[in-house]
C-alpha cells in the first residue's frame, strides 16, 4: 500500500463477480468459525477518490455473524513485516488508535479495537506457501477481521484449548500446515 503517502485509505465494494471469487477463495478456508459467518467484502485503494472510509464500517452495528475481509491486492509477494505495516495501517484506518508496528507478528497480537468491539485479524497472502494455512489463492492479502461477539457467544470463558486444537487438527485433514507461532501476521 505504498502508492500516494498520505492520501486517505479508501474501501470500495468489488463489483458482484469479484466478491463472490474473494468469499469464495475465504469459504476454503477450513476453519470451523468460518462456516456461519457472513462477510462485509471490501478492497483498499489508495488512489481511489471516492469509497467507504473505513472507520464508518466498524461503526455501524456489529453482529456475531458479519466479519470484515479486506483485500488488499497490491500486496502480491508482500514478506510478513510489508503485512504487518498494512495491516497497522488499514486498523489505523479504522480509528483504532494502534501504535505504528503493533504487535501483530507476536503470539497476543490477534485483537483489534475498532468501533467499540475487539475484532480478530488474520492476514492471509499470496506469499505463503500453497499448503500454509495463511496462504492467499488470489494476488496480494487478505485481512479478516472477526468480531469478539462471534467467539463469546459460544465460548463466554474465551476459546478453550480443546477447540483451539480441533481448529489446527481441521487444517491439517486438509493437508494445510498450521504453524503455532505468530499473531494476525504468522511468521513461520
Amino acid at each position: 500500500m505504498a502508492e500516494a503517502p498520505g492520501s486517505p485509505l479508501r474501501l470500495h465494494r468489488p463489483p458482484a463477480e469479484e466478491a463472490a471469487a474473494i468469499e469464495a477463495a475465504l469459504r476454503q478456508v477450513p476453519c470451523p468459525f468460518v462456516g456461519p459467518l457472513r462477510f462485509a467484502i471490501r478492497q483498499a485503494d489508495r488512489s481511489a477518490t471516492t469509497g467507504e472510509d473505513p472507520r464508518q464500517l466498524v461503526a455501524g452495528p456489529v453482529g456475531a455473524d458479519l466479519a470484515l475481509a479486506v483485500e488488499l491486492p497490491q500486496l502480491t509477494g508482500a514478506r510478513p513485516v510489508e503485512l504487518r505495516n498494512a495491516l497497522t495501517e488499514l486498523v489505523a484506518a479504522f480509528g483504532t488508535g494502534m501504535p505504528p508496528g503493533g504487535p501483530f507478528l507476536d503470539r497476543a497480537g490477534w485483537w483489534v479495537p475498532a468501533g467499540g468491539t475487539e475484532w480478530f485479524a488474520t492476514v492471509h497472502a499470496d506469499s505463503y506457501p500453497d499448503r500454509h494455512s495463511r496462504h492467499w489463492p488470489r494476488p496480494g492479502a487478505i485481512v479478516v477481521l472477526v468480531p469478539r461477539l462471534a467467539f463469546d457467544s459460544g465460548f463466554p470463558s474465551g476459546v478453550p484449548d480443546a477447540t483451539r486444537q480441533a481448529i489446527r487438527s481441521a487444517f491439517v485433514r486438509k493437508g494445510v500446515r498450521y504453524p503455532v507461532g505468530g499473531g494476525a501476521i504468522a511468521n513461520g
